[in-house]
C-alpha cells in the first residue's frame, strides 16, 4: 500500500523511474521499522529470559547451507532475464517480465501455506507425532493444489488478456507465460516438501536441490535462448524449477516416509476443470476491451468455483475449515 501510494504521488510531482525506486526504499524502511517494532516489544517469543537457551553454533552449522540455497534461488531468479538481454532484445525482456510475473500468481498461496504449516511440522516432529505430520502434509497440499490449481487454468486461459493489459506487443509471450505458469502450479502441487526435510534437521539436501536447479536453470537457458527465444527461457526456467521440487518431494518420502498424495485430490481438480470448460464458453462470445473480458472471467470462477468446491469438491471437515 505504502508504495502505490508513495509512488502516485511521486509520479503526479514528476518522478517517473525515481518515484519507483523512492516508493519501494520508503515502503521497505517503514515496514523494516513496524517489523522491528513488533518483533522487539511485542513478541512473546523473545522474551528476555527465553533468549539465552538458544545456542548460536548450532544454529549457524543449520542456517549456512539455507543461505547458500537463497543466494542459488536469487540466481536463478535472473539467470533467465540475464541471458534473454545477452542474446535478445530489450523488449523481449519486457515481454518475459511481465509473463513471468504474471506465472507467479498459482504460487501465491504457497508461502502463505508453508508459514502456518512448517511451525505446526516442526512441533509435531519434536513430539515425534509423525502419522499427524504427513495428515496434515496431505491436507496442506489438498488446499494448495484446490486453491492454486483454478489460478493456473485463469491464468492458462486467459492468457493473451492478461498481457494485452501491458499493451498489444506483450500478447507475444502467452506461450511463455503458459509454461512458467505449468511449473509454477507443479510447484504448488509438490506441497510444502522443503518444509519436510528442514523438518528432520537436513538443511544440506535442501542446499544440494537448490544447486542442481540454479545449474540446470542456467545450463537450459544458455542452450535455449539462443534458438527459441522467451519460449526457450520459459521452458528453461520452468524445467528447473519443476526439477528441484521433485528433488524436494523424493528426499521427503525417502527421509521421512511421507508423502502428500491421496485420491480425494482428484475431486478440486475435476472441478476446476468443470469450470475452466464454462468459462471459456463464457468469455468466447464477448467482444469488447480486454480488461472487460478478464473481469468476465474473474467474475466467473469467484461465482461458480468457491461453491462448486465446498458442494462436491471437499470433505465434511474440509468444508468445516473453509
Amino acid at each position: 500500500a505504502l508504495r502505490v501510494l508513495v509512488f502516485g504521488a511521486l509520479s503526479l510531482a514528476g518522478w517517473h523511474l525515481g518515484g519507483a525506486v523512492g516508493a519501494h526504499l520508503v515502503a521497505v524502511l517503514a515496514t523494516t521499522a513496524g517489523a522491528f517494532y513488533w518483533l522487539r516489544w511485542r513478541c512473546p517469543a523473545l522474551h528476555p529470559d527465553v533468549l539465552p537457551s538458544y545456542t548460536v553454533g548450532p544454529l549457524l552449522v543449520f542456517s549456512f547451507p539455507l543461505l547458500l540455497s537463497n543466494l542459488t534461488g536469487f540466481v536463478l531468479q535472473w539467470a533467465d532475464t540475464v541471458i534473454i538481454g545477452a542474446y535478445l532484445s530489450a523488449r523481449e525482456i519486457g515481454v518475459y517480465g511481465a509473463a513471468a510475473r504474471l506465472a507467479t500468481l498459482a504460487g501465491m498461496f504457497l508461502s502463505a501455506v508453508s508459514a502456518v504449516f512448517a511451525p505446526q511440522i516442526y512441533a509435531l516432529f519434536a513430539e515425534g507425532d509423525l502419522a499427524e505430520v504427513g495428515r496434515l502434509y496431505r491436507q496442506s497440499t489438498r488446499w494448495l493444489i484446490a486453491l492454486g490449481f483454478p489460478v493456473f487454468l485463469f491464468t492458462v486461459l486467459n492468457a493473451r488478456g492478461l498481457l494485452a493489459l501491458f499493451g498489444r506487443e506483450f500478447v507475444e509471450g502467452e506461450w511463455a507465460l503458459a509454461l512458467l505458469a505449468a511449473a509454477t502450479v507443479v510447484v504448488v502441487g509438490t506441497g510444502a516438501a522443503g518444509d519436510v526435510v528442514l523438518m528432520l534437521g537436513r538443511s544440506r539436501p535442501i542446499l544440494w536441490a537448490s544447486l542442481l536447479v540454479g545449474v540446470t536453470a542456467i545450463v537450459l537457458n544458455l542452450w535455449l535462448v539462443p534458438r527459441y527465444g522467451i519460449v526457450g527461457a520459459a521452458f528453461g526456467t520452468g524445467g528447473a524449477l519443476v526439477l528441484g521440487n521433485l528433488v524436494n518431494l523424493l528426499q521427503a518420502w525417502w527421509l521421512a516416509g511421507l508423502q502428500p498424495y491421496h485420491l480425494a485430490m482428484l475431486r478440486p481438480i475435476s472441478l476446476a476443470l468443470f469450470v475452466a470448460a464454462f468459462q471459456w464458453g463464457v468469455v468466447r462470445y464477448l467482444d469488447g476491451p480486454e480488461s472487460l473480458v478478464i473481469g468476465a472471467a474473474v467474475l466467473t470462477w469467484l461465482l461458480v468455483y468457491p461453491g462448486a468446491l465446498v458442494r462436491f469438491g471437499l470433505e465434511a471437515g474440509a468444508r468445516a475449515l473453509w
